[in-house]
């Protein structure tokens, strides 16, 4: 049974999903630690050598991984330029060596022979693959979340949003007992941004939004943290060619 997807929108708005708890959504489908659990695993790149659309590629990983991944194609994102090949269409390759790989490897290969700039996230237990600059720590907390919470621990809250986003969320150790404040709340649908606004608000914390990270502190030090970080871009600029020019 096949699970590549090809889609030019996603499945399915959030906006007509029920609400439900951490829990009932867990039980439902994969996690996201699960697919990149799979990821891990070799695969075998010798049927990848010769020249093979990038669909029949992603059919032949999909296959790979086992019933319980799914990747999808979030074709509608890569449209714009009525010249350019249709990315499930375009031909890709993998190299004579080595003839086994990681599949986390394999798909990133397979990614970078495309004539588009494309990557690959984990969201909501599958594998979605987007322009990369659908990819950001911004970009991703555009993405609809959906869930109702009673009392529910902060640190299980901030994980269900970092499931349904694919963004990296991480919550400062620091805090110790901090990560187990009761958070009530419902989300019926909101954007990622808006729930982790209202999430950290509710336990007295800031997050601080990094390229392709979230990271969840005190008020404090997400001041040090955000100063530290605009500072590191300003450099990161400065570095840049003719940016002196500019």
């Amino acid at each position: 049974m096949r699970h590549f997807i090809v889609c030019a929108a996603f499945l399915l708005s959030a906006s007509l999903l029920p609400a439900q708890t951490p829990t009932e959504r867990k039980k439902l489908r994969t996690s996201n630690q699960e697919v990149w659990k799979a990821l891990q695993q070799p695969i075998d790149t010798k049927v990848l050598q010769d020249p093979i659309k990038f669909k029949h590629a992603m059919e032949y990983l999909s296959e790979r991984l086992g019933a319980k991944v799914s990747i999808l194609v979030d074709e509608n994102a890569f449209r714009g330029d009525p010249d350019a090949i249709d990315i499930v269409e375009q031909e890709v390759v993998m190299p004579a060596q080595p003839t086994t790989a990681s599949a986390h490897v394999v798909l990133r290969v397979l990614l970078s022979r495309l004539n588009r700039n494309a990557t690959f996230v984990v969201r909501e237990g599958r594998i979605e693959i987007l322009p990369a600059r659908h990819s950001t720590a911004s970009a991703l907390l555009a993405h609809a979340f959906v869930g109702v919470y009673e009392r529910q621990p902060l640190r299980d809250v901030l994980q269900d949003l970092a499931e349904a986003t694919g963004l990296s969320i991480n919550l400062d150790q620091r805090l110790g007992e901090k990560g187990n404040v009761p958070i009530t709340a419902a989300f019926l649908p909101a954007a990622g941004l808006e729930a982790l606004v209202q999430i950290t608000e509710s336990a007295n914390l800031k997050f601080v939004v990094l390229d392709r990270s979230v990271f969840v502190t005190s008020p404090e030090n997400a001041r040090i943290i955000e100063k530290e970080w605009k500072s590191r871009m300003n450099e990161r600029f400065l570095e840049l060619p003719g940016a002196g020019d500019r």
